[in-house]
């Protein structure tokens, strides 16, 4: 709804208590199209969980299995201890990086159906 009906509404409803007349009833909205109905079988992604989806690698949708499996894969390549020829710096990152995998992980076991 327009801002210029709102505001004559919002008027007219003024007035009218003023004047001790009854404000005519609101008009019904006016949709402009279909109103989009999200399917009840796919419900709206969290962008936490998308994201989650984007550091295993894995396409937004992907089963529990599929997500296991990348998080086990990503964890034996980036986690320090597999890595000790190292140096220091890129012993944190790849720290890191295993911190940002586990989370990943986490809030996919949360969100991802239990099989």
């Amino acid at each position: 709804m327009g801002i210029w009906r709102r505001l004559s509404r919002l008027v007219r409803a003024e007035v009218s208590h003023h004047s001790g007349r009854k404000a005519p009833a609101p008009e019904p909205a006016a949709s402009s199209g279909p109103s989009p109905d999200p399917s009840p079988e796919r419900p709206q992604t969290p962008p936490q969980v998308a994201r989650a989806y984007g550091v295993l690698g894995v396409k937004v949708g992907g089963d529990r299995e599929t997500c296991r499996e990348a998080w086990i894969e990503l964890m034996k390549r980036h986690h320090p201890d597999h890595n000790q020829d190292l140096d220091a710096e890129s012993r944190h990152r790849a720290q890191e990086r295993t911190l940002e995998i586990q989370s990943a992980w986490e809030t996919l076991d949360e969100w991802l159906p239990a099989q």
